[in-house]
């Protein structure tokens, strides 16, 4: 929405004998944090989400609700650790003989028992006759390996020890063990674990539902030619990928203008199906700004907040409906860094991963201004020796640089550079801490 400016009244003169009046503060009623007070007011009382059974094929990447017993035993049965024959080791004690074979077990068939003075074919996994007690690998026979029917009798070596090669039911894990604990992240191990202790399903903490909404009314959808005033919403497309990178399921991502009560309608229909809506932009100083205006009359449980972090100083958070609220800036670098600082460790609490620390120790291959009052975060790039730099060169993308708005820099950046206040610059070859792209606990697969 367009808005003409208000015709302008003349300002009486000050009468000379008025008091001078103080400064009004640039934010009133906003709170002033750094960033690890704000996290801590976005975590208070952030729980995971309710738990679900899924089938285990739902439930990779995602967190384990409950602790998992097992409810077979591992192995299930005595088999076989090789091709060979089952035999009774007392009859070869005296040394080696040639006994008759008198069963044929492959893998899944149980067997008949096995008589004293005789020998049963079984191949990898194959259920151990009972009375067997040993196995005799087949390259260690004069049997020929490989398809073909079972030999009529087999020439078996002397001296074989009771429990060669046999696989006791229960050596890997008892029926009632815990198999997994409460907590755990839900890998191909974890998985395998689950089912091979007979279980089809888990109890774990479904991905938490984000919907994305990018306010401003100079928005046009992407790849839309943009009219006079207008630019592309990135934001949008922007935060739903990194929502859906972070763990969560986008239900929606739409954009709204500046009009208060659109806004708010907008917010109430995101809220109806997700546990968090993500918004950028509306939160500043701005003259129009919608959900300032909003938190303002009482419409709205948002607190703005001013935070101790460039770029992305503006941040809010409140409720709307059932859903947790969190507000980013408009501007799409601040917006980019605020979801890596703020959005994530949301997702990860929702999600039941806890508070995992994302970032990595890193050499600065570069000078770096810091701030003394203010947590710098910088994109950066990592070159060939691990030390990171502002991006750059022949044929990258543009340089970040400082601007909130320059996005397309943030295609040649592999990480956030997180630079603590101090006083002048951090030199080149100091320590720093990273926010890597590619950090692994962050993708996370499956499709539950």
């Amino acid at each position: 929405m367009c808005h003409a400016p208000a015709p302008a009244s003349p300002t009486p003169p000050t009468p000379p004998d008025r008091p001078e009046q103080p400064p009004r503060p640039a934010d009133p009623g906003r709170v002033v944090a750094d960033a690890a007070d704000y996290r801590r007011r976005l975590l208070a009382d952030l729980r995971p989400t309710a738990p679900v059974p899924l089938p285990l094929a739902r439930a990779h990447g995602l967190v384990l609700a409950g602790d998992v017993a097992a409810a077979l035993p591992v192995p299930p049965f005595d088999n076989s650790a090789m091709d060979g024959f089952a035999v009774h080791a007392a009859d070869l004690a005296a040394g080696p003989a040639r006994l008759p074979v008198v069963a044929d077990v492959p893998a899944g068939c149980p067997p008949p028992p096995l008589p004293a003075g005789a020998a049963a074919r079984v191949m990898t996994g194959a259920p151990l006759p009972a009375g067997a007690d040993a196995v005799v690998p087949v390259e260690d026979t004069d049997a020929a390996a490989g398809p073909g029917a079972a030999p009529a009798t087999v020439r078996l070596p002397g001296g074989v020890a009771p429990g060669a090669h046999r696989r006791t039911a229960g050596e890997d894990v008892v029926a009632g063990a815990r198999v997994l604990a409460a907590g755990r992240v839900l890998d191909a191990a974890a998985l395998a674990a689950a089912a091979a202790t007979g279980h089809g399903e888990l109890p774990v903490h479904p991905r938490p539902r984000v919907a994305v909404l990018a306010t401003g009314a100079e928005l046009t959808p992407a790849g839309r030619l943009p009219g006079p005033g207008a630019i592309p919403d990135s934001n949008s497309v922007m935060l739903a990928a990194l929502a859906g990178e972070f763990g969560a399921e986008v239900t929606g991502a739409g954009r709204a203008g500046d009009d208060p009560d659109r806004v708010l309608a907008a917010l109430e229909e995101a809220a109806a199906g997700a546990d968090l809506v993500l918004t950028a932009g509306g939160i500043s100083a701005g003259a129009h700004d919608p959900l300032v205006a909003l938190a303002a009359a009482g419409r709205l449980r948002l607190e703005l907040v001013r935070t101790r972090v460039q770029p992305g100083a503006p941040q809010g958070h409140g409720r709307i409906g059932g859903a947790r609220l969190l507000c980013l800036p408009g501007n799409p670098v601040a917006a980019f860094v605020s979801a890596h600082l703020h959005l994530r460790p949301m997702l990860d609490r929702l999600a039941g991963r806890g508070t995992p620390d994302h970032s990595i120790p890193v050499i600065v291959g570069e000078p770096m201004r810091r701030r003394p009052d203010l947590l710098r975060v910088v994109p950066v790039a990592r070159d060939a020796a691990g030390r990171v730099r502002a991006p750059g060169g022949a044929g990258a993308p543009p340089r970040p640089g400082s601007g909130s708005h320059r996005v397309v820099g943030l295609a040649g950046a592999d990480g956030l550079l997180l630079i603590d206040p101090g006083a002048g610059e951090l030199p080149a070859g100091a320590r720093a801490r990273l926010l890597p792209f590619d950090d692994p606990a962050t993708r996370v697969g499956g499709d539950g």
